[in-house]
């Protein structure tokens, strides 16, 4: 329950766009930036070539980078990559997948998608929990994706598996994580927290402080990035939702996050 989310850069898109200096908002939306920084909190629109409407409120002076098919695969040649977490990783997986095959219609579309993306495949490893696992091997250039994910993907639920699980891929090129909003549903709130928010979001951050700092122990040799949350199309979001999904108390949840993640030394894609 609670759709609407979708995730800028990819998306059901295909434009793959290396990071601005400064941006604001989530997933490069404009607004108020998760930082604190007030700069773009109105800053004028613009509009014309080289712009999606999802982006009109970013300075024309900070441009993305438009990839190609052949580009973006030639950039992650001979790389492993491994995106790991719930249905918004999963939306951005398919995304990356859009990017790497040259589609590039679609991309302002919210992405409605059921079961794994790409071919679903079986690990020998790999924890019973992660029953989401589909992969593409790009043989012209030795490149493999894989995504993984679960059933109510939250760290309450997964963080032993999930240590499992990194265990295994945290040497490759490229990791790439996300778990927040299976944490902070109505159903958990309610159901676990006995309709206390304070204490469900205070819950994940202290899950969260814990795998950053079991990360850091286990000094993986790849780039490991810890993704946020993206945030809502709140007008979309059912009414019943909205208190617990709304974008400032995910926005609050991320910033937490992203910090102990900083500390801990890794990137964040934000």
């Amino acid at each position: 329950g609670g759709g609407g989310g979708r995730r800028g850069g990819g998306g059901g898109g295909g434009v793959m766009k290396s990071r601005p200096k400064r941006k604001g908002g989530p997933g490069g939306r404009g607004g108020k930036d998760t930082d604190g920084d007030d700069e773009l909190t109105n800053p004028p629109k613009i509009s014309g070539p080289g712009w999606r409407s999802a982006v009109t409120h970013i300075p024309v002076t900070q441009r993305y980078h438009w990839y190609n098919g052949s580009a973006a695969k030639e950039c992650l040649r001979d790389k492993r990559v491994w995106v790991i977490g719930d249905s918004y990783m999963r939306n951005l997986f398919i995304g990356l997948m859009d990017v790497l095959r040259g589609v590039t219609k679609g991309g302002d579309d919210v992405i409605k998608v059921s079961g794994a993306p790409e071919q679903k495949v079986k690990i020998d490893w790999m924890p019973k929990m992660f029953g989401d696992v589909g992969q593409r091997r790009f043989t012209e250039v030795n490149l493999t994706t894989t995504f993984i994910g679960g059933t109510r993907f939250s760290l309450d639920r997964y963080i032993d598996h999930l240590k499992v699980l990194l265990t295994k891929v945290k040497d490759a090129d490229l990791v790439v994580l996300n778990v927040l909003i299976h944490d902070n549903k109505r159903n958990i709130v309610v159901g676990r927290f006995k309709g206390d928010k304070g204490a469900a979001a205070a819950s994940y951050s202290t899950n969260v402080l814990e795998l950053s700092r079991w990360m850091r122990e286990q000094r993986p040799k790849g780039t490991f990035v810890w993704a946020t949350s993206t945030s809502y199309k709140e007008k979309k979001v059912p009414a019943e939702f909205r208190p617990y999904q709304g974008n400032q108390r995910i926005l609050g949840i991320n910033r937490k996050a992203k910090k102990y993640w900083t500390e801990a030394g890794f990137p964040t894609l934000d």
